[in-house]
């Protein structure tokens, strides 16, 4: 299974390139006298199809396809950048017809630009070069992959005594082959999440000192070149008397840069509820450098903070909307009891009156049983123990606890981190929104790191169920009275 982003179909008209459409195209006004700028061998005249020549073989001679990857070898996870180009010789009209099939890669198309494309001499003849496909691979498996070729069909048309005519070809350019490795065995503390290029960590706060009670923010900065999008905001150990609230992400990337490169900056609003003097300890990341072969971490320093008595006059909350609890002398339960005795007494006098006058009725249709969330996850993950490829188990496993968390909050396609911060907002759980990131960081990093011979995590299932169980719970605590 891939993912390929398809762009529209292009077309060449040897000095220009423009959108492939669904009906014969035909070359714009003036076409000629793009080639006559050229520094090239007259276009225009080579494509003249002389007495005794096949239109196919001067094709042949006269336009090809070089397709190129970055590099040869990688690593399952790194970014390579798959890259055809057209050398044409000849006033050609040239549409991509065949791509190759990509199935052990997830694939992006990327935008072209051929605005200015260039000349290049080889052999006695000069060519003009076009891009005419450019992809972004991700490997998802180790092998000696195989990408199969890319084919063009090239119409030439020239004018011989005021008649025009055309001539016709394909070309297609020769397979490429990638050796993808597996990854060296992680033996790291920190979670891996698969981020694989060269990153860098900075923290900060808005305010080293303040006092209790106040609204501080955690700055981080997330910066370098990579595959960006395994990129997860590394675990932070607040102290005791420290609440977090939920953050915010930005991306800024550099346009159409391969490796892909960026800065994610994480926005995290926090509060100490008292006085002293404390140090958010120091943060973690860690990746995989594809050029050194091996596994680093990127940290940061140790944060001081200087949290000063609270404000005269100001008010503590633990949270801005968690209900407080109740205080005073114990609840009186007697009128419960004397509700529950006259609604019997109620009950039982509309049940004999209903006797003494009862109707006939139609027979009702039976409802189909809906079993609670907790009882559905439990079915789902009993299934999942009966799977041994340890893929579709990790995946099995986080399409269940997102499959609860989108029904239980009604989001539809909203996936990881976002589910985990919307759980937050709706428990103001801390904890439990960091179990559920936990979760998926941890999926992430088994479907990227070799395979353990210890064999399938079963573990991820418990860890699904307790999720289940506490955010029942929560349910159960903030049903109104």
């Amino acid at each position: 299974m891939h993912l390929l982003r398809i762009l529209p179909a292009l077309v060449i008209f040897a000095g220009q390139l423009m959108p492939a459409l669904a009906q014969k195209q035909k070359a714009p006004p003036g076409v000629n006298s793009l080639f006559a700028e050229l520094p090239i061998d007259d276009a225009a005249g080579n494509s003249i199809l002389h007495d005794g020549e096949s239109g196919k073989e001067k094709i042949k001679e006269n336009i090809f396809i070089i397709g190129s990857l970055n590099k040869s070898v990688c690593y399952a996870g790194e970014p390579v950048l798959l890259t055809y180009q057209l050398y044409t010789a000849l006033q050609s009209t040239s549409v991509v017809t065949e791509r190759p099939t990509l199935g052990n890669f997830n694939a992006e198309e990327r935008p072209l630009n051929n605005e200015l494309p260039f000349q290049k001499r080889r052999g006695e003849k000069n060519y003009r070069v076009f891009t005419i496909w450019q992809v972004l691979l991700n490997p998802f498996q180790p092998g000696n992959w195989t990408i199969d070729t890319l084919s063009v069909n090239n119409e030439v048309s020239y004018t011989s005594d005021d008649k025009k005519l055309t001539y016709s070809g394909i070309v297609h350019s020769k397979p490429l082959g990638l050796t993808v490795l597996p990854l060296p065995a992680y033996k790291g503390t920190e979670v891996f999440s698969g981020a694989m290029g060269k990153f860098q960590l900075h923290a900060f706060v808005t305010s080293s000192r303040i006092a209790a009670g106040e609204t501080d923010t955690l700055h981080l900065e997330i910066e370098g070149s990579g595959n960006l999008n395994a990129i997860t905001t590394p675990a932070i150990l607040w102290p005791a008397g420290f609440e977090c609230y939920p953050f915010k992400e930005k991306w800024t990337t550099v346009k159409n840069a391969f490796p892909s490169a960026g800065k994610k900056t994480v926005t995290i609003p926090f509060i100490a509820h008292k006085e002293g003097h404390f140090a958010l300890p120091s943060l973690r990341l860690s990746y995989f450098d594809p050029s050194g072969g091996d596994y680093q971490v990127a940290t940061t320093e140790p944060i001081s903070l200087d949290i000063q008595p609270p404000l005269t006059g100001s008010v503590q909350p633990a949270a801005p909307s968690r209900p407080q609890p109740v205080r005073g002398k114990p609840f009186d339960y007697k009128w419960i009891w004397g509700g529950l005795a006259a609604f019997g007494i109620i009950s039982g006098t509309i049940f004999l009156l209903k006797r003494k006058t009862r109707l006939p009725v139609e027979p009702v249709t039976p409802t189909a049983i809906v079993l609670p969330a907790s009882e559905r996850v439990a079915g789902e993950l009993e299934t999942l123990k009966h799977i041994d490829d340890r893929e579709q188990y990790i995946i099995g496993i986080k399409a269940v606890l997102s499959r609860y968390l989108q029904e239980k909050f009604q989001t539809g396609d909203i996936y990881g981190e976002e589910l985990a911060d919307i759980l937050y907002n709706d428990t103001l759980d801390p904890v439990l929104a960091g179990e559920v990131r936990d979760l998926y960081s941890r999926c992430s990093a088994l479907l990227y790191a070799p395979a353990d011979p210890a064999g399938i995590d079963r573990s991820l299932a418990g860890a699904v169920s307790l999720i289940v169980e506490r955010c029942e719970i929560h349910k159960n605590i903030n049903v109104p009275s």
